[in-house]
């Protein structure tokens, strides 16, 4: 593993995550990102870390496509996309 790697492990750690095999599990919604361009804000769920070491993020925002129903939209960030995002 790099260095790099690493410092973001830990730092996602001191963030509020949990190690897991392939990534880290943020239990707590205290860790939120937010579409530079859009303005909508997102809650990490889960950073994903696969064997090439290319993280991914799963987070969800709510939707409500009427006034009764309330679903949560998940979204997945690649590590390309990531300059989209900021945290809030």
């Amino acid at each position: 593993m790099s260095i790099e790697f690493q410092y973001m492990v830990e730092s996602l750690i001191k963030l509020g995550g949990k190690k897991a095999d392939k990534g880290i599990h943020f239990l707590k919604p205290n860790l939120l990102i937010k579409h530079k361009k859009a303005g909508i804000k997102y809650t990490v769920v889960k950073i994903i870390i696969d064997d090439t070491e290319s993280p991914h993020v799963i987070c969800y925002r709510y939707f409500k496509p009427n006034k009764k129903i309330q679903k949560k939209v998940f979204i997945k960030i690649n590590k390309e996309d990531f300059d989209q995002y900021e945290p809030v």
